[in-house]
């Protein structure tokens, strides 16, 4: 199933002259953009804009001052240093590019392999799809476009593979990618140091990720790593279509729980009741979990509230000792989803089940790597949970940096057996072989937000 792009790119041969042409082409951009003034201009950091503001046609825009781990990181432990972004050689880390994009555009920066022999990942959005260029993916050999009607680089019929595939460590390298749409029609090429790679042209709707990749957002692009450790100096998109623009920065919404509406979780709680598993006190106002059930599994109680709505959920806790997950048991709509943090020493976290996938299935889209907490800190969740026409929305703040965002069918969440309550519209807290004290919870009603 081969097209005419020539996996092996040699110089001097055809298909790499051809190659240089059509990225010579590609960067030239609109007939209407001087390729002279463009190489005289710098590009606009995306600081100089605001929120919401449109990237402008044609021009490049710096992406770097924007690109907060902070913010941004899907999952991966990333780092800025230096003025350059970092990231270690966690498996399947993502960090988002601060941009909603709509159409064509291009999308190019420089990257530096450190160590390993892992690839660095280039998502892309293809109208209301995605996709990967993988440079130097699977141990270093082979570059290539995934998923193409479910085939990845390594599978033969996949046409954009190419090979050889060898990286440098410590070379610093430069890539050029674009997309372009022509209806359902789209063509995605990729380039590295001013190589051609491949030009693939087909139906959007044969393009997808493997689901350890898929972002939390549509229409985002971002970076990655698999097993190798990287630097990137670079980055920089030009919309080459109108309708692209700066992403808002999910900051946590502000908390006033001395507002109306806000329900104390808490206050004159029945342990009898409430008590699913674990010996649970009430100290000084606060639920705590008795030391003698430290190393016990699946610790939980339930709340008296039920939730029929959406909700905003604020709980303030402290694990005292141990180095598992705190969980909080949320009902959705008519179903349950359980959030982690910090499970299995720290090294992830996550909702569970997404369909049927719990927190140590790589194709979990919500889960996050690391998620470590410290012991003998006070931390503070504030949760959201928005339910529309049978899709569900759930957002989480944790100190007031994002944890996660998912969106998708109500239908494809679920709990564990073992993590389950009796009342499917009740909050639940638990805790895994740990030692905790949840200090404060409390929940409000949103009525009629399906946001």
């Amino acid at each position: 199933m081969m097209n005419d792009n020539d996996r092996q790119l040699r110089p001097g041969s055809n298909a790499w002259i051809v190659g240089l042409v059509a990225a010579a082409v590609l960067l030239m951009g609109p007939a209407t953009v001087d390729a002279r003034d463009e190489a005289a201009k710098q590009p606009l950091k995306i600081d100089a804009l605001k929120v919401g503001d449109a990237l402008p046609r044609g021009e490049w825009v710096d992406l770097m001052p924007a690109l907060s781990p902070k913010w941004w990181a899907v999952s991966g432990d990333w780092r800025l240093q230096d003025n350059a972004l970092f990231t270690g050689p966690d498996f399947y880390s993502r960090l988002l590019l601060p941009v909603v994009i709509a159409g064509d555009f291009e999308f190019s920066g420089a990257f530096t392999r450190l160590e390993g022999d892992g690839s660095a990942n280039v998502l892309l959005p293809v109208g209301n799809t995605i996709c990967c260029v993988y440079y130097s993916g699977w141990h270093q050999s082979v570059h290539g476009l995934g998923r193409i009607q479910g085939m990845l680089p390594t599978d033969p019929d996949n046409p954009t593979g190419v090979q050889p595939a060898k990286l440098i460590n410590g070379v610093r390298y430069t890539f050029h990618t674009a997309v372009r749409l022509d209806g359902d029609q789209a063509t995605v090429q990729a380039s590295l140091d001013g190589n051609l790679l491949f030009t693939w042209t087909g139906p959007a709707s044969h393009l997808d990720v493997q689901p350890v990749l898929n972002l939390p957002e549509p229409h985002r692009a971002a970076i990655g790593a698999v097993g190798g450790t990287y630097r990137f100096d670079s980055l920089a998109l030009r919309a080459m279509t109108d309708g692209s623009t700066v992403a808002a920065v999910p900051k946590e919404p502000e908390i006033d729980l001395a507002e109306p509406g806000w329900k104390d979780l808490l206050a004159g709680l029945d342990l009898e009741l409430a008590t699913i598993h674990g010996r649970w006190l009430i100290d000084e106002q606060s639920l705590r979990l008795a030391p003698a059930a430290a190393g016990q599994n699946r610790n939980r109680i339930m709340l008296p509230e039920t939730m029929q709505s959406d909700y905003d959920l604020v709980v303030d806790f402290t694990r005292t000792s141990g180095f598992d997950s705190v969980v909080f048991i949320l009902p959705v709509g008519g179903r349950h989803a359980a959030l982690h943090i910090s499970a299995l020493g720290g090294r992830q976290g996550g909702l569970e089940m997404i369909d049927d996938k719990n927190i140590a299935d790589w194709g979990n889209p919500t889960l996050r790597r690391p998620n470590a907490i410290p012991n003998g800190q006070r931390h503070r969740l504030v949760l959201q949970v928005r339910v529309s026409d049978r899709n569900a929305a759930i957002r989480a703040w944790l100190n007031a940096k994002p944890l996660l965002r998912w969106s998708g069918p109500e239908a494809s969440l679920a709990v564990p057996a073992d993590w389950r309550l009796p009342n499917r519209a009740a909050i639940g807290l638990g805790a895994n072989q740990i030692n905790i004290v949840f200090h404060a919870a409390h929940v409000r009603e949103v009525a009629g937000d399906s946001k």
